[in-house]
């Protein structure tokens, strides 16, 4: 939806530089480039901005906003949002699909509305009237700063699956905050410093989990948490929704997919809410098609969906017959990007500026391809399947994970076991990640840390520089994901799969899927919402028996069945691909000057060891964790 951006006093403080926000917010204008608006306390100058307004408070503030306009497309939805009285002002970031039924309830109650059907109001009108524990009534994807100045108190707020972003930092006694890294950086005195167990843990999971990121001093609010500001002190990040508080139910197949299929209509449906046209990101895969297959059940119109792949090379062949198979079914109106090589290579170039802070992902630059189509296409809106595999055990080697798990569980001789287990040959042509289950678990951790691991802790270690390695001493990335294991599997009702939908919903998601959404396409001025993420449809798959998700060998058993008549069995059927990337073609293709920029970067920075480089011995995700971020560096 925008951009958000501001600056408030802490303690007594006042010396909050003069139109520090224009900066902040000009930096993220792609966030928003339909109109910006801005609110300062009397201490500041007016700007010279069509929509600024002064208000007359004992604690310095700026606030701005950039907006991309999808709900409610007059000015008077503009931000920041002011109430009728003048004593309370948002900034906020995302959409509130249900925001229909919460004004009537809130006109009910007394409040009063001047726009008519803007989702923003909705949400000032209902902190205003319930506080905080508005929050619960919520459906949707936000971030917002909320300021009652009466009372000297401000809320901050991320939605509970981080589909939205929102990062801080204390700048000389003023708390900075805004959707993107990069507007921080506006501020004179932002620490440029790393982080040093951050690039660590960026070394082993491709991305940085909140509260930190790789800036020292700079952190994100955390999926599902809030933060609030009372008289000048600000308080610890507190959580106010846990996926592990959901119980686990008894049912039967059939109720479940009438129930999975109730949920998943009503989230899809709900994600078509705009004044804007919205469209599909479509792989061809059962999640991308069961978005287009909702949404063209209840569009009057055809939906234009948008497919990418590269062209058809020697060892290569790419899946468009899927995508226009689908196409075809629902009556799309369909684009078809193919690319090469060295597209993509130069929208990895591209697209860092993007990412704000590294995330390996390596379908960032084909995402912000399809989004910069679809905005030239007059497309505002765009659905993901993000969040599907995770909630519904969507990846082979869960089912590897959980009978390790349970082998683990009921051996005797766990040290014989896993020895055993450690050189049976299928296990060893996995992937490397596997193949360091065994020391992990000799040393005490879980051996499922996350679907983002690249590679383990010990060989991430080996990489960085003697001086970094000396500076971590004992630190391990594994660390914090150890105590989260500890704390979840307190309840009984969980077993290994929930384990694994846990750690990545609160890991995998918002710091690489769901941020390479979010950055890709609002570089572009495009939102991303997700259908599959919507918090109730979550829980509801979470409370689900694993026996439903994972059956008869097959991933996303119930989703599958579910949509047998409604999805082509030719797409619920298929192998698995995703994004398919040929990525080891491409990075060794180019590892001459690959290996350059992570040199060049390397010399700057000292991240890693002197004689760094790509190699045929790393993994294609390891390989392109090192070259996402040298070429991010090279560009600070």
């Amino acid at each position: 939806m925008c951009g958000i951006a501001g600056a408030i006093a802490i303690g007594n403080q006042t010396t909050i530089t003069d139109s520090v926000i224009v900066p902040m917010c000009d930096s993220i204008k792609h966030r928003g480039p339909d109109g910006d608006g801005y609110a300062l306390s009397s201490h500041f100058p007016p700007l010279n901005k069509e929509f600024c307004q002064s208000f007359d408070h004992n604690r310095p503030f700026q606030l701005g906003h950039r907006r991309l306009s999808i709900i409610d497309l007059s000015t008077n939805a503009g931000q920041p949002m002011v109430d009728s009285t003048g004593k309370y002002l948002l900034v906020f970031n995302g959409e509130i699909y249900n925001h229909q039924e919460l004004r009537v309830e809130l006109e009910k109650a007394g409040m009063m509305f001047k726009t008519s059907h803007s989702d923003s109001e909705v949400l000032l009108n209902g902190l205003i009237a319930y506080g905080k524990s508005f929050i619960e009534k919520l459906n949707g994807m936000f971030a917002f700063c909320f300021m009652d100045l009466e009372h000297d108190y401000t809320l901050f707020v991320r939605d509970r699956l981080g589909i939205k972003p929102m990062y801080y930092s204390v700048i000389k006694d003023t708390l900075y905050f805004a959707s993107e890294v990069k507007a921080l950086r506006q501020v004179p005195g932002f620490n440029m410093s790393i982080d040093k167990t951050a690039l660590f843990d960026y070394s082993v999971f491709s991305s940085v989990k909140a509260p930190k990121t790789l800036f020292t001093d700079t952190y994100k609010l955390q999926p599902g948490h809030l933060f609030e500001m009372k008289l000048g002190e600000i308080s610890e990040q507190k959580c106010y929704w846990d996926l592990k508080d959901i119980k686990k139910r008894k049912s039967n197949f059939t109720s479940e997919k009438a129930g999975l299929l109730a949920h998943f209509d009503n989230a899809a449906k709900r994600r078509m809410i705009a004044d804007v046209e919205v469209g599909v990101l479509l792989s061809g895969g059962v999640d991308s098609t069961a978005n287009l297959a909702t949404l063209s059940k209840y569009s009057e119109t055809p939906i234009s969906a948008f497919s990418i792949g590269f062209k058809n090379e020697k060892g290569y062949t790419n899946e468009f017959k899927y995508a226009q198979l689908a196409a075809k079914r629902y009556n799309t109106k369909y684009y078809e990007l193919e690319i090469t090589y060295n597209d993509y290579l130069k929208d990895l170039s591209n697209t860092v500026q993007f990412q704000d802070m590294p995330i390996a992902d390596t379908a960032n630059p084909m995402i912000y391809r399809i989004a910069k189509k679809a905005k030239e296409e007059g497309i505002t809106v765009l659905l993901g399947g993000e969040g599907s595999d995770e909630l519904l055990i969507g990846y082979s080697h869960w089912s590897f994970a959980a009978k390790y798990q349970s082998l683990l569980k009921d051996s005797k001789s766990k040290a014989k076991l896993l020895s055993s287990i450690h050189s049976m040959p299928y296990l060893n042509k996995k992937r490397q990640v596997y193949r360091e289950w065994y020391p992990k678990t000799k040393s005490g951790y879980t051996h499922f840390a996350g679907g983002t691991e690249v590679r383990g802790a010990e060989s991430a270690r080996f990489l960085l520089s003697e001086d970094i390695q000396k500076e971590l001493k004992d630190y391990s990335p594994l660390d914090d994901i150890q105590k989260m294991y500890e704390e979840f599997k307190q309840n009984s009702d969980f077993d290994y799969f929930d384990w694994m939908t846990y750690v990545d919903l609160n890991y995998r998601l918002p710091e690489l899927l769901l941020a390479r959404l979010d950055r890709m396409t609002m570089g572009a001025s495009i939102e991303g919402r997700v259908p599959f993420l919507d918090h109730e449809f979550a829980e509801y798959c979470f409370s689900m028996p694993n026996e439903y998700k994972f059956s008869d060998n097959t991933e996303k058993y119930i989703l599958k069945k579910s949509f047998e008549g409604l999805l082509p069995n030719e797409i619920l059927y298929r192998p698995k691909e995703g994004f398919h990337l040929p990525l080891n073609q491409i990075i060794m293709s180019n590892q001459d000057e690959l290996n350059s920029n992570i040199s060049s970067a390397n010399k700057q920075f000292g991240f890693y060891r002197e004689d760094i480089k790509l190699s045929d011995d790393y993994t294609s995700r390891q390989n392109y964790n090192l070259v996402n971020l040298s070429v991010w560096s090279n560009q600070l």
